[in-house]
């Protein structure tokens, strides 16, 4: 009898964990079409040095924005792609969608023989163009399927419901946040 109920508790443990590990891992996945708004995020919360990546989770293909502040005291968002070996098929592909759209890009060539290259998009701050060029690399040169589903990591991005204008704009403190949030209706 004490086996029973030890065995119904491991069995009852090991669907807890299963539910829970299936949460953790379901709470990171979007469509293509989410990328819009994941880009303004980017846009309007990243700090210095801020980046989204966003990949497949079946495969090794993923986008790589980051924000940028110039001297000038502007900002934006740039997309660059690499020359990687995953990638080497769709870069002709997306340098051409570029020049055919008269869409400005640069190729950053590796400063040694054993980098990879990239060609780098600035899109300013017009999300809608870096959308509309990350739907034509993900739908008609990569091919992927409609429903498929992406993870995004972002990285020096601030939690709080405010848009970072300098490289030198520190995080809102908690208790400004925490106002920032109520005011917007997000607690």
């Amino acid at each position: 009898m004490n086996f029973m109920y030890l065995l119904a508790f491991f069995i009852l443990i090991f669907i807890i964990l299963l539910v829970k590990g299936y949460r953790k891992a379901s709470n990171n996945h979007y469509k293509y079409q989410d990328i819009r708004s994941l880009l303004e995020v980017l846009l309007n919360r990243g700090l210095l040095g801020a980046t989204l990546i966003v990949s497949e989770r079946k495969t090794k293909n993923f986008l790589q924005y980051a924000k940028y502040f110039s001297d000038s005291g502007d900002f934006g968002i740039k997309m660059d792609f690499p020359k990687a070996e995953w990638s080497a098929g769709y870069f002709n592909e997306l340098q051409n969608l570029l020049s055919h759209k008269s869409i400005a890009f640069k190729l950053e060539k590796p400063s040694d023989e054993n980098g990879l290259e990239f060609l780098t998009v600035n899109f300013n701050q017009d999300i809608e163009l870096a959308f509309s060029v990350t739907e034509n690399l993900l739908l008609d040169i990569m091919k992927i399927e409609i429903n498929t589903v992406f993870n995004a990591e972002f990285e020096n991005i601030s939690p709080w419901n405010e848009v970072i204008r300098t490289k030198e704009q520190k995080l809102l403190s908690n208790k400004e946040g925490i106002q920032t949030l109520k005011r917007d209706k997000n607690v």
